[in-house]
């Protein structure tokens, strides 16, 4: 959310506009306007306002569509000021409104002036149109008295400014000397050292809070906690340690540099810059940050452009995580009803295991007919598979002794035929739990997309509670990127497949009746990089990228699925006999293939290192990943096999032994670093277009 400064570095290029006409007005979303305006040679612009609840303000060239049928106040708008002129943007101190007035002409030809009051205060955002004696027209959120007597928002009323806090200033009006004196006691109250007060400026979220960040906010009010946090850096204090620990001359040395911050403000000396880690936003302001280790700062040529460029991202970032609770919440319903079905069919096979049990009793009925009284619920027989000792046989005494028998051998038949066909059923059953499984395990264990972004102002961002990062310096913002779209494009073919998603052409929606999957198509090249074979053969649609590849400490080439067809391909089309396969026990996870160099024995198994590494890389990318002592099985590729009819990567496999590692980044090898079209003189596997997920079976 950007702070009253932010909010003033947009009020200084809405005036670098003035005299331009507004020629169109949309509204592309329920909470979202944009005014199309025209400056002569100056061009065109648009002037974008959302008071959603990250909301913001600012100019851009993005094009919006019209929408089929214009709300009400799109409409009013258009009434109102398509053909008037910006002619002004105001703001009170460092307050988060700003009130842009527009003059234009009614019918008679007379001057007629509005104003556009856009307020950037989070949940509270609006958007309200006053006319020139200050009554309110309409606003994209109504609050009628009733609703909010403190401060109603409805046509006809006179248009108020939002409440301040008790001893508000306006900091930029000030005198540097007055301020300084006002300051220091407002930042003493905010921090706790005395009981409120006129000269308090603190919020009552502020005040009582004691660190340095609430301490600076309540001296500057409308400095975010962006800045606040900067002031303290370049002061060399911690923002975080509390005011009153502080010695004199800390304080002094806080205040100098906010005074200095304050100038530029009045002076718009704006300097929009964003600083970033890894790739994403970590923090943005509109004058300039001093980045901390391994932060890079960006300086952007206006706010508008930064402001754009970090909704952008943060609405990638929403885009995926709503796919992302969608998915997890189909694929999470579905993986409960599947093992409740499994416990069923798994208590069906026990009962129905017993079927020659059932042939045996009728059989004895049959042997000792002659023996068998009619009319009674039991019999004693003797069991000649066990010396003749007795058994007792349940019977229907309202049954013949040869009907008794008869109805054994039903049962007998009817669990034989159920047998028979419950185990393909139990089959098809685990192979549903455990794609299913795969799936939810892939999802719920993405690496965090972006940092935690403070709501009380454009603040430094603090991944909390992130997973760990993929090995081989995989915590490039490209790298986290294509692992979500990997992820949820194979988790949305993986739902589609199971008839529990529909993936129309243009992107996934959430459907309860089997739909195309999403097909991505095949690479360039049709061929794998080498293997048993001097073609791996065509990759089947939706074929992922290249493994992750490795080079372990004895010289071994290890290659880890990224998904399940990728293990599939990995495992079943690429793998050479001799090479050695490894996987969790019991846990969903990834397939790894380690590769023996040239001469290696046949039946012996890898050396310690690359058994090591091959493992803790099988436990590093599964559900397991942040358990400790993960069994691990390793075999022979030519002991792994198909299992018929289920999904890809769903393998059986014998002969082989158990290793147990503790998942850790210092026990994985190191990333292949030669051009993996190079290595065996192979070919690589296809690419995809599209996404997977990542590592998982």
């Amino acid at each position: 959310m950007i702070d009253g400064v932010f909010l003033r570095a947009i009020r200084r290029e809405l005036l670098d506009w003035r005299d331009a006409r507004v020629q169109q007005v949309r509204q592309p979303g329920e909470r979202t306007i944009v005014l199309e305006m025209y400056a002569g040679g100056r061009g065109e612009t648009r002037l974008l306002v959302d008071a959603g609840e990250r909301p913001r303000v600012h100019l851009t060239r993005q094009t919006w569509p019209n929408a089929p049928v214009p709300p009400a106040f799109c409409q009013l708008l258009r009434a109102r000021l398509v053909g008037a002129r910006l002619a002004d943007a105001v703001m009170e101190g460092l307050e988060r409104v700003l009130a842009v007035r527009f003059d234009g002409q009614d019918d008679l030809g007379q001057t007629v002036t509005w104003w556009l009051y856009v307020e950037t205060m989070g949940r509270r955002s609006n958007a309200v149109l006053v006319d020139g004696e200050g009554r309110i027209v309409d606003a994209l959120r109504r609050a009628s008295p009733g609703d909010n007597p403190a401060r109603p928002v409805w046509p006809g009323l006179r248009y108020e400014w939002p409440p301040r806090p008790d001893g508000w200033r306006d900091v930029v009006a000030m005198d540097p000397e007055s301020w300084r004196a006002w300051a220091a006691e407002a930042a003493a109250a905010a921090a706790g050292a005395r009981a409120g007060g006129a000269a308090a400026g603190a919020s009552a979220g502020a005040r009582g809070r004691g660190d340095v960040a609430s301490a600076v906010m309540a001296a500057a009010p409308g400095v975010g906690l962006v800045l606040a946090r900067d002031v303290a850096r370049r002061a060399g204090v911690d923002a975080d340690s509390p005011w009153h620990s502080l010695t004199p001359a800390e304080r002094d040395r806080i205040l100098d540099v906010l005074a200095a911050r304050l100038e530029e403000v009045r002076a718009d000396a704006f300097h929009p810059c964003r600083l970033t880690a890894g790739g994403r936003t970590v923090a943005f302001a509109a004058i300039e940050l001093s980045p901390a280790a391994g932060e890079r700062l960006e300086i952007f040529r206006s706010a508008s452009a930064l402001l754009e460029a970090v909704h952008r991202e943060t609405e990638t970032t929403r885009r995926r995580t709503e796919l992302q609770a969608r998915l997890l919440r189909v694929a999470r319903a579905a993986l409960e009803r599947g093992r409740r079905k499994l416990e069923r069919q798994r208590a069906e096979w026990v009962e129905a295991r017993d079927a020659d049990e059932w042939r045996l009793q009728g059989e004895l009925l049959t042997a000792y007919l002659h023996q068998v009284p009619a009319g009674e619920d039991r019999v004693v027989l003797p069991d000649w598979t066990r010396d003749n000792a007795p058994r007792v046989i349940e019977l229907d005494p309202r049954l013949s002794p040869a009907a008794n028998a008869q109805r054994y051998f039903r049962k007998y038949q009817k669990a034989k035929r159920r047998l028979a066909e419950l185990a393909p059923l139990l089959e098809a059953t685990e192979a549903e739990v455990e794609a299913l499984a795969d799936v939810v395990a892939a999802l719920a264990n993405l690496p965090p997309l972006a940092p935690q972004m403070d709501t009380s102002g454009p603040a430094r961002a603090e991944a909390k509670d992130a997973p760990a990062a993929p090995p081989g310096g995989g915590a490039s913002l490209e790298d986290v990127l294509r692992a979500w779209d990997e992820t949820l494009a194979s988790a949305e073919a993986r739902l589609a497949d199971l008839g529990l998603w529909e993936v129309g052409p243009d992107g996934g929606a959430e459907g309860s009746s089997r739909g195309p999957s999403r097909s991505g198509g095949e690479g360039p090249d049709r061929h794998g990089p080498g293997g048993g074979r001097d073609a791996a053969g065509p990759a089947p649609q939706g074929a992922p990228g290249l493994p992750r590849r490795y080079l372990s400490s004895d010289g071994w080439t290890i290659w880890v699925g990224r998904n399940s067809r990728q293990n599939d391909w990995l495992t079943l089309r690429f793998a050479r006999p001799d090479d050695w396969w490894f996987h969790t026990k019991d846990i969903p996870g990834t397939h790894v293939l380690a590769r023996p160099p040239e001469g290696w024995p046949a039946e012996e198994p890898p050396p310690g290192a690359t058994l090591r590494e091959a493992a803790a890389l099988a436990a590093f990318f599964s559900r397991a990943r942040h358990s400790a002592n993960v069994p691990v099985d390793y075999t022979r590729r030519r002991y792994v096999r198909r299992i018929r009819g289920a999904g890809p990567g769903q393998v059986h496999y014998d002969h082989q032994r158990t290793v147990f590692v503790t998942p850790s980044e210092s026990l994985l090898p190191q990333p292949w670093t030669q051009d993996p079209s190079q290595a065996d003189g192979r070919q690589n596997p296809p690419q995809a277009n599209g996404r997977q997920e990542p590592g998982m079976r």
